[in-house]
């Protein structure tokens, strides 16, 4: 009978509510650990070991039972919705359990949360009737009618980074190229081709475009033909010493090291610089301000980024 207190599965497996617990815990360390895969799309010196580190971090927190080391926001739940969805058993009395959960735990919005309505099955007869038979009230009681303006601002952030980070092959190579080149070293372009004119600024910028072009196609060919890439073990060192040998690899690891040190020498003089304009701060303050911020960053962690932020800042930047 569908209205029986307990089924059989429900007597073997366990009550719905331990079992949700469970459950939402498991979404929640899954989404956590996308979330953090995510942010790596960037980062120019990842390495395998860095990525070990960060798997051990999560795969020990799941051994003891413990939260993830950064609690998903519903926002992220809801991306990443249609990868956690295998973990959800089909029984309607453990997704309506978590669906109450989730409903306790975070601000569900209708309208916001498909992806999670889907992954739950809370749109269908059976889970909608479980809920009633489990909490006496319709499982439309989840959702918040009206959420508030913070609320509101994040859900449209989400939905803009969603659409960015689901584009196609091409124009997410366009994208991450994009951010690659405009960065906020793009704010120390006129300081430089003000002190030697126009003309030979122009032509300085046309040579080093072609070098930059030239070193894209060379780079995008060498991945594409590399078969540590199609394993998805694509960290730049291992690629050089596949074609290069281990020398090379060390030599490129120094070669970057050195260039990102007077790429972030460049960023805090075009950076401060403009806003020492703007504001008539001083650069010097602007400079500590920055570096501040990135001490800061790193020791939290919060040096990662995404493709959709990245593109964020790199629209700043233009503007």
């Amino acid at each position: 009978m569908a209205d029986e207190l307990f089924t059989r599965e429900e007597v073997l497996g366990g009550l719905p509510a331990r079992r949700a617990a469970t459950l939402l815990f498991l979404i929640e360390t899954r989404t956590a650990h996308l979330v953090a895969q995510s942010r790596e799309a960037l980062q120019l010196f990842l390495t395998e070991e860095l990525v070990k580190e960060r798997d051990r971090v999560f795969l020990d927190a799941f051994n003891l039972g413990q939260p993830p080391p950064r609690r998903p926001t519903i926002q992220e739940l809801e991306t990443h919705a249609r990868l956690w969805a295998p973990l959800v058993p089909q029984n309607p009395s453990v997704q309506a359990a978590v669906g109450h959960l989730l409903g306790q735990k975070y601000s569900l919005t209708a309208r916001e949360v498909p992806g999670i309505r889907a992954a739950l099955g809370l749109d269908t007869t059976a889970v909608q009737r479980a809920y009633e038979r489990l909490y006496h009230a319709p499982l439309a009681t989840l959702y918040v009618l009206r959420p508030t303006l913070g609320e509101r601002l994040r859900w449209l952030w989400a939905t803009l980074a969603r659409w960015l980070e689901t584009l196609s092959p091409f124009w997410a190579a366009f994208s991450l190229t994009l951010t690659g080149i405009f960065r906020t070293s793009v704010l120390a372009l006129p300081i430089a081709i003000a002190g030697i004119g126009p003309l030979p600024g122009t032509i300085v910028l046309l040579l080093f475009g072609l070098i930059c072009f030239c070193t894209m196609v060379s780079l995008a060919e060498a991945v594409a033909r590399n078969g540590t890439v199609r394993y998805g073990r694509a960290f730049m060192g291992r690629i050089a010493a596949d074609y290069l040998g281990q020398g090379s690899s060390l030599l490129l690891s120094g070669v970057m090291c050195f260039s990102q040190t007077l790429m972030l020498l460049v960023m805090y003089i075009g950076a401060p610089s403009l806003l020492a304009n703007a504001t008539h701060v001083p650069a010097s303050v602007w400079v500590a301000v920055f570096f501040g911020y990135g001490v800061y960053a790193v020791s939290r962690g919060l040096s990662s980024g995404t493709v959709a932020s990245s593109l964020l800042v790199a629209a700043t930047n233009i503007s």
